[in-house]
């Protein structure tokens, strides 16, 4: 092979002719670069996206009367600029890119960063550590001023009892309020706290979601989960506000099953103005239960001789087992003080709504109410939380020994641990409900600051005896020596016992319709407004409670006349608060007393048991009703169920049933009663076969009452939600 060799002379005109071809190929290149990567010309920042941001208020937009300072908020901003080597100086929140003049160029994701609620202020503008970043000059850019933000989608939320849904490790739950206007739409809200509605005040779970305009109207979630956790579901929602289709987007194990469960019972405010259809994301948050609390409930029923399940073979006509419980724990009941309050009628609803007042108030307030209705936590309460599974749990170990010798009830055991737990979160005051009669009740170990007795009727009258007289020297048997006393009903036949009781122990004694007079006006949906007068002033005043049974008026009497005596005594309480105390007593677990379900048609549950209880419900009810009249009935063995019927209306259609429970009237036997007394109807095995049948029966204009005894109702609720 032969190799050609340049001729020397040749090579530096070569060199010469290489060198001038790397320059124009530079030049060109230098050229090309300058053309596609030209400056870019000042552009208006993009609008600011809200994003799932939220502010929860009652106005339109969703803040209060003044916009907050929130998370997320824009601060003042210094004009944005860029420095000779291409880096930006930085405003007081992060910068959005602008986007790359070259089409086929890749996008870059700017960082996320998570923000931190701040509150802006005038600083000199700091510089960023130094970037990587092509070398150019950005002409400085001023942002327009922005037009007030508005929020992209509403929550209610609550200032109430529930935290808008902030997890409380105590509660073992989060908790959330059904209704409410948000806290976070006015100054002093809270920043940054998740709004999870939720079973008002039960702490075992709840819901948010993203539709706008949108309130969960039947969330109640509570129960079946035994792990934590949130399931994400896209969903969407008919103008009606119902679900009619779903798909989870997240979530895990045996959550999910669950939560698709659940969601059968979610149902949304109705918006018929809005889309056909609205999709959105809706989270259920699932909390754990206690591991060993089913058990723990399952000893207590089969273990203890229950009044409400077995009957008068559970009641023990005797304290010394409430002493020794009390006893072995210290006597807690002597630790805070107290409200005491029995009567045979109107006790649960005077009880919760005097709670709610205290509440309202400032004060940390325990509950114990009786019978529960779906949950044993309801009877035991602060400030409308329920007691933790958790102390129920290891209350009952603790006590487990002295149970295996004393052999309590379940009454007597339940009423020992809610002292307990009252006192040992330090509650300022607790309203203590009588379970049966009142002098040899387990609760009759305390020394109130008040007692209160609502009213006598004939109930119970094989413990208590059979006459309204004998009845009131029960009931009066709370009242203690120098303690006041209030009596919400004035009855020429009672009168004399209450008054004799009162002078023999030195305590003064006021009669409710002399010092307060309530009248029940409008009902507007789930909400009535009441007119409070006071005789003796010429003072008046008006109020809207989530009480809708007008017999509520004479409880209300009660209650404003114990407050007064409290007020008395130095508590920081006042009539004034009505519409602030009463707006949801549900918060404080008070259920079944005449409470709508539904609205159209209109679906009703009353825990009335007894004739005089009856005859109110059913004197509004009836009056109420334009259609068809169907009623759920079923009775406990105890009761003068012949009387009762006697009451119900004969153009109404009957849905026998019984609650599943020993102490249960047999379906048979009541459906039997009811034909000689000339209503008419089907008997079903169940309450939640009668609650199914009778709600496909409903028309737009008809209703259905649901009532009889607690178990009907609570099983029915159950059946419902």
């Amino acid at each position: 092979m032969t190799t050609a060799v340049l001729p020397e002379a040749n090579r530096p005109r070569q060199l010469k002719a290489l060198a001038l071809t790397l320059g124009i190929h530079a030049a060109l290149l230098l050229l090309f670069f300058g053309i596609r990567y030209a400056a870019p010309q000042p552009v208006a920042p993009p609008a600011e996206e809200l994003g799932m941001e939220v502010n929860l208020g009652s106005s339109a937009d969703g803040f209060g009367t003044e916009q907050p300072e929130l998370m997320g908020d824009p601060a003042p901003e210094a004009p944005v600029t860029a420095s000779a080597s291409g880096t930006p100086e930085e405003a007081t929140e992060p910068i959005t890119a602008s986007p790359s003049n070259d089409p086929d160029a890749t996008e870059i994701a700017p960082k996320k960063e998570t923000l931190q609620p701040v509150k802006p202020k005038p600083s000199t503008p700091k510089t960023s550590p130094a970037r990587t970043a092509v070398a150019s000059t950005t002409p400085a850019v001023t942002k327009p001023a922005e037009a007030p933000r508005k929020a992209k989608v509403l929550f209610p939320g609550s200032t109430g009892t529930g935290g808008n849904g902030a997890q409380r490790d105590a509660a073992g739950g989060s908790e959330g309020n059904t209704f409410g206007n948000g806290d976070r739409g006015v100054t002093g809200g809270t920043p940054g706290a998740k709004n999870y509605e939720g079973s008002p005040g039960r702490g075992t779970g709840g819901v948010n979601h993203t539709l706008s305009g949108r309130t969960i109207l039947a969330p109640r979630l509570e129960g079946n989960f035994r792990n934590g956790g949130t399931v994400k579901m896209r969903v969407t929602v008919n103008r009606a506000g119902a679900i009619v289709s779903s798909s989870v987007l997240s979530g895990s194990g045996e959550l999910v099953p669950i939560a698709k469960d659940k969601l059968q019972q979610v149902r949304f405010s109705a918006a018929p103005e809005g889309p056909v259809e609205q999709f959105g994301t809706l989270n259920i948050l699932a909390v754990a239960h206690h591991p060993r609390y089913a058990q723990t409930l399952e000893y207590l029923f089969a273990q203890l001789p229950m009044f409400t399940r077995i009957g008068a073979a559970a009641y023990k006509a005797d304290l010394s087992n409430t002493l020794a419980l009390c006893a072995a724990l210290g006597n807690p009941e002597q630790r805070f003080r107290s409200v005491h309050i029995a009567g045979t009628n109107g006790k649960g609803s005077t009880s919760t709504a005097l709670a709610a007042f205290l509440q309202a108030a400032g004060y940390k307030t325990g509950l114990y109410t009786s019978p529960h209705l779906v949950d044993f936590r309801e009877r035991i309460r602060i400030n409308g939380e329920m007691i933790p599974e958790a102390f129920v749990v290891d209350f009952t170990d603790r006590m487990h020994p002295l149970m295996e010798t004393i052999q309590p009830s379940f009454f007597e055991l339940t009423v020992a641990m809610a002292f307990e737990w009252f006192a040992q979160e330090q509650v300022d005051i607790a309203v203590i409900e009588t379970g049966l009669g009142g002098r040899l009740d387990s609760t009759n170990v305390i020394t109130p600051l008040v007692s209160v007795i609502t009213n006598i009727a004939l109930d119970h009258t094989a413990l208590l005896g059979d006459t309204r007289t004998q009845i009131a020297g029960e009931k009066a048997g709370i009242i203690k020596p120098g303690v006041p006393v209030v009596i919400g009903e004035r009855d020429a036949e009672t009168e004399p016992v209450f008054l004799e009781k009162a002078a023999l122990e030195g305590s003064p004694i006021q009669f409710a319709e002399d010092c307060w007079q309530v009248a029940a006006l409008d009902q507007r949906g789930r909400m009535r407004t009441y007119e409070a007068a006071q005789p003796a002033t010429g003072n008046s005043l008006f109020f809207d409670a989530g009480l809708s049974g007008s017999y509520q008026q004479q409880n209300l009497a009660t209650v404003f006349t114990t407050l007064d005596v409290l007020a008395n005594l130095g508590l920081s309480v006042q009539v004034s608060d009505a519409s602030e105390a009463l707006a949801d007593l549900s918060e404080q677990g008070l259920r079944g007393r005449y409470e709508i379900l539904q609205e159209a048609p209109l679906i009703v549950a009353d825990v009335a048991h007894n004739p005089q209880g009856l005859e109110a419900v059913l004197q509004q009810w009836t009056s109420e009703v334009s259609g068809t009249k169907h009623v759920v009935l079923g009775f406990v063995r105890d009761k003068d169920v012949a009387a009762a019927l006697r009451l119900f209306p004969k153009d109404a259609h009957y849905h026998f049933c019984q609650a599943d429970i020993p102490r249960a009237l047999p379906v048979d036997e009541l459906t039997a009663m009811g034909t000689d007394t000339g209503l008419s109807g089907t008997a079903y095995p169940s309450v939640v076969e009668a609650v199914a049948v009778a709600r496909t029966l409903l028309g737009t204009e008809d209703s259905l009452l649901i009532t009889g005894s607690f178990f009907i109702v609570g099983e029915a609720l159950g059946a419902l939600e």
